[in-house]
């Protein structure tokens, strides 16, 4: 990039530059060429330094589920974390907490991935309808509590 930004400068000094055009709309060229690509690159970049982040999210989250499952030999496969444990065990309730609040993590990370795929996508294609609400029309989530009560309410009629 430097090289052609110093070429466009060369070419539009001195005394013969109007012998230069084509030269110089070429340098032109080829600077708005490096600049896309060093863009791209930029983008990239940033891209797999966010896949690199939520994978250590992820990580550290798989990690903190599987410890407490093991520790406290929880094996219930529709249930990772099961029912929050009494205010008495507070080991444990921590344990259960942190591992709660890892998933939430991982479930955040996703969402806001979603978003900002959604986002480029609508972008990307601005002509054509949105794919989902305005920000003020969205609901939130429902939390891991929620969705587990509304289960056990499913299940029990």
């Amino acid at each position: 990039m430097a090289a052609a930004r110093g070429r466009l400068v060369e070419l539009g000094q001195g005394a013969g530059r109007l012998l230069h055009r084509r030269e110089l709309a070429r340098a032109r060229e080829r600077l708005a060429l490096a600049e896309a690509a060093a863009e791209l690159a930029r983008q990239r970049a940033d891209r797999a330094a966010d896949r690199e982040r939520g994978g250590r999210v992820w990580r550290q989250a798989t990690t903190l589920l599987s410890a407490y499952r093991d520790r406290y030999g929880f094996t219930d496969p529709e249930r990772a974390l099961g029912p929050e444990p009494r205010r008495a065990d507070v080991v444990q309730r921590q344990a259960w907490l942190d591992a709660r609040q890892a998933t939430e993590r991982v479930h955040a990370k996703q969402r806001m991935s979603r978003e900002q795929r959604l986002d480029r996508r609508e972008r990307a294609h601005g002509d054509q309808p949105p794919t989902r609400p305005a920000r003020s029309d969205r609901t939130r989530w429902p939390s891991t509590e929620e969705r587990e009560r509304r289960g056990r309410e499913r299940k029990a009629g």
